[in-house]
């Protein structure tokens, strides 16, 4: 349970968790507690350190079938009925991946169109 205590405090200190689900995998680092740290309104971005894979689409695929997997239930990531699994996790590391960086490129809406933009 203190782990969780962990992801709950990390989760409300809006930092961002950085997911390299390919390489976890590799290195047998285990599953990242993702509904968890979702339904507390955790920050995630997607990414890879080691060129296994560079797709996000890929990874995306694999942090959910992962928790899938491990949970021995369909549909980890969506927090509401009907939600789309695909929509929940691409938006969810658009927001994660813009915060990491530092700007104001996370979504896909008027004035938020340029990669340069500094977060205000």
């Amino acid at each position: 349970m203190a782990m969780l205590d962990d992801l709950t405090r990390l989760a409300r200190s809006g930092a961002t968790v950085a997911l390299a689900p390919t390489t976890e995998a590799n290195l047998g680092d285990g599953l990242f507690s993702l509904d968890w740290y979702l339904h507390r309104n955790g920050v995630i971005a997607i990414g890879s350190d080691s060129n296994v894979s560079v797709d996000v689409r890929e990874e995306l695929r694999w942090l959910e079938y992962g928790q899938r997997t491990s949970k021995r239930q369909r549909t980890i990531a969506p927090q509401l009925a009907g939600e789309s699994t695909g929509e929940t996790l691409y938006r969810a590391a658009l927001k994660g991946g813009a915060a990491s960086l530092g700007r104001r490129c996370g979504v896909i809406a008027a004035s938020r169109r340029s990669p340069h933009d500094r977060a205000r």
